[in-house]
């Protein structure tokens, strides 16, 4: 593997990128390979995506990316499918639709009733929605949570780490999982709610930095060499911006709040700071331990549409309400 990993057949300078798109995305990308697959003899994935040596995604292209890379059944149905394309759509709806599905046989009885009744009257697209807003409103409104679902019921992964062993197609190829980075800064007294409580309470935090505020949104991504093992490192920074000045200087500071009470004490202090840079990018940090990190978290943290939804007092307080998760959060070992 040591000697594979620096193999010039891995050409870095080649990259093929996966744009987001939730379910659309997924359908879409497998339909392009599909296709690719079935009109040109005799080329199979690895053929197909052997002049790229970085694969870049973003939300459902991390679905995509993921299944792609990491699940052999996944693999096998993109074959199989190309194999027999005028059964390609059967093939699809068979495997992949209906497993995911599957959850809403799981849903409770009374769910079951008005989603029968709904069948009966034709519209079976909001029988099977509301099957699905039943499953996971009993199993948890949690994002990582149906990703999780949405991984393990159409493509058999769940305790995969991103070091895994990968199918051959993808080995030492370069992963680059896109997401953001919600860096509120003082110029605009803006802060990201961590947890609001009902009655005032609540738990933030901001950027602040020596000079220019960072965006609201900072790029990042999570990365590594495909199938290099779980003990392997980040190929590249977390941050596009590593060496950025700003960057550098900035610190992350948490606040306990009471409406009422003012700040709240905590074991240490009221205020918490930590390093954002030195957080994510010194040894010990998710960029030293990439290939642990697990697969369902990376891919949960790329696709969060409702993350920026922090930044809403409201929706933090309805999310606290309704016990739900719409956010991927990141622990940077040096944070409180």
């Amino acid at each position: 593997m040591a000697e594979r990993a620096g193999d010039a057949s891995c050409d870095t300078h080649s990259a093929i990128a996966f744009a987001g798109g939730g379910f659309l995305a997924q359908s879409c990308y497998t339909g392009f390979v599909v296709g690719l697959l079935a009109k040109r003899d005799a080329v199979d994935l690895e053929t197909l995506f052997e002049q790229f040596g970085i694969l870049s995604s973003n939300s459902g292209g991390s679905w995509f990316v993921s299944q792609l890379a990491y699940s052999p059944s996944f693999a096998r149905l993109l074959q199989d499918m190309a194999l027999y394309p005028e059964r390609a759509g059967e093939l699809f709806d068979k495997t992949w639709v209906e497993g995911w599905l599957s959850i809403g046989k799981e849903c409770d009885c009374s769910s079951k009733i008005v989603g029968f009744i709904a069948d009966l009257s034709g519209k079976h697209g909001f029988a099977q929605d509301l099957r699905m807003i039943s499953h996971f409103w009993s199993t948890g409104l949690d994002w990582t949570h149906f990703v999780h679902t949405l991984l393990k019921r159409t493509a058999q992964l769940e305790t995969e780490k991103l070091g895994s062993k990968v199918h051959p197609w993808a080995e030492y190829k370069v992963w680059l999982a896109c997401h953001s980075l919600v860096t509120p800064g003082a110029a605009d007294q803006s802060h990201a709610v961590i947890w609001k409580g009902l009655f005032g309470q609540s738990v933030t935090y901001s950027v602040q930095t020596k000079g220019d505020a960072l965006p609201l949104y900072m790029p990042a991504r999570f990365s590594i060499r495909l199938g290099a093992g779980e003990d392997s490192t980040a190929p590249v920074s977390y941050f596009a911006a590593s060496k950025d000045e700003v960057l550098q200087s900035a610190t992350l500071k948490y606040t306990c709040h009471d409406k009422h009470f003012g700040a709240m004490p905590q074991p240490s202090a009221n205020v918490v700071t930590s390093s954002l840079s030195s957080g994510i990018e010194t040894p010990s940090s998710c960029n030293a331990h990439a290939g642990s990190l697990p697969l369902v978290g990376v891919v949960a943290a790329s696709s969060s549409v409702f993350g920026g939804s922090c930044l809403n007092s409201s929706y933090a307080k309805l999310q606290g309400v309704l016990k739900a998760s719409f956010k991927k959060w990141l622990s940077l070992d040096q944070a409180a």
